[in-house]
């Protein structure tokens, strides 16, 4: 153990004073040294178990240990050996050795130890650490899991096929035990965008546009004129809109005129027109319009007109014969019996009787109209006034019914 405050003789070089203690200085410092030395000799300070016992002639150190429960100090050839001998809080049974049981390890052994440290471990279980598919585990009484192995799960399922929808082609289904299928688009493969069109996409949902303009093939501009009177109403169109087109007040027509429907007219403008070539317009193709706008083959003899009033919508007006032909007429007050003619009826078929959408059951039906079907050759009565209304035979067979 060093002790401090020793004090330092300064000497210099040899038979030269320059540098060195007086004698004077030098025998003092040597004497406070030896005061020193002999004033600490004994200050041996003993830490916890240890004991300083200082003699005249020596210093002597020894340990101060104290035997516990369980403990044994042995001394031989200045050493102390600490023998654990057993006990449990004061029990003097004590531990006195430990047995390794069913899947436990002491010291990485499974023999038993009666001396030293015990170290305590799980032995092997040989299960592969890992994570494992639905697992198969097998457990011991002692809650070890000492097995497993992934599981080969079966459902019901026992096969699995594709429906495919159009424009698509499934290959190896389906498949009943193990295998793979292949989806195969047999539909539009790929698009490439032409002059005047932009595509915005190569996959997924691909808009197609017009870009038009510039001479390459796009429509820049959609205009409408007439050269018939027609009158046109937005044109040109450069974007997007609408073109109007309507018919004048005064329609001029030198050509003929087909149609397959029933000409309906309100007896303003008709009473002036000539026997004209008006063909089909009552949806019979044999059928004309004469001047009197009167419905009829071209070998039909005329009657002329009542000379007062409209005549009522049927014709037959007269108590001793059927009225003048007038069909077109509103139902006014009864105009006088024509002096000759037979009343004149509509053409058309079974087939445009049953049309609920044919001009015969949408234009001018009213309950009591009557029509002559020359499909069966038999003339029948409208139940009613809407397209749905059923067709009555003058034979009391089964009705029509417009669908």
């Amino acid at each position: 153990m060093a002790i401090s405050g020793n004090l330092e003789i300064k000497v210099g070089l040899p038979n030269e004073s320059k540098g060195s203690d007086s004698l004077y200085t030098a025998f003092n410092k040597i004497n406070t040294n030896f005061n020193t030395l002999f004033g600490n000799a004994s200050k041996v300070v003993a830490g916890n178990g240890i004991t300083v016992t200082n003699n005249l002639t020596n210093t002597v150190i020894e340990t101060n240990l104290i035997a516990g429960d369980g403990i044994d100090l042995q001394y031989a050839n200045g050493a102390v050996t600490i023998i654990n001998t057993g006990g449990n809080g004061g029990n003097t049974s004590g531990i006195s050795g430990v047995v390794p049981g069913n899947g436990i390890l002491v010291n990485g052994s499974n023999l038993a130890i009666y001396s030293g440290n015990a170290n305590i471990s799980l032995a092997n279980s040989n299960v592969i650490p890992g994570s494992y598919i639905k697992p198969i585990v097998t457990i011991d009484h002692n809650g070890r899991i000492t097995s497993a192995s992934n599981n080969t799960v079966s459902g019901t399922v026992t096969s699995v096929g594709l429906n495919p929808g159009v424009g698509i082609a499934i290959g190896g289904g389906p498949v009943t035990t193990s295998g793979n299928m292949t989806v195969t688009n047999t539909g539009v493969l790929s698009l490439s965008p032409g002059t005047g069109i932009s595509l915005t996409g190569s996959n997924g949902n691909i808009t197609i546009s017009a870009t038009g303009g510039g001479g390459g093939g796009g429509v820049s501009s959609v205009g409408i004129s007439s050269t018939t009177g027609l009158l046109i109403s937005g044109s040109p169109i450069i974007s997007s809109g609408t073109i109007g087109v309507n018919l004048p007040a005064n329609l001029s027509i030198t050509s003929n005129i087909t149609a397959g429907g029933r000409f309906i007219g309100n007896g303003i403008g008709l009473t002036s027109i000539p026997q004209a070539n008006l063909v089909g317009v009552d949806g019979n193709a044999s059928n004309i319009l004469y001047g009197n706008g009167v419905f009829a083959s071209k070998a039909s003899t005329v009657g002329a007109t009542g000379a007062t009033g409209i005549t009522g919508a049927t014709g037959i007006t007269g108590p001793t014969g059927a009225t003048g032909i007038g069909a077109t007429g509103i139902t006014g007050p009864t105009g006088a019996t024509g002096p000759s003619g037979s009343t004149t009826l509509a053409f058309t078929t079974t087939a445009l009787l049953q049309t609920i959408t044919n001009a015969v059951n949408t234009v001018g039906k009213e309950a009591g109209l009557m029509i002559f079907n020359n499909t069966d050759k038999l003339i029948y009565v409208a139940g009613g006034a809407t397209p749905g209304s059923l067709w009555y035979p003058s034979d009391g067979g089964t009705p029509i019914t417009p669908v």
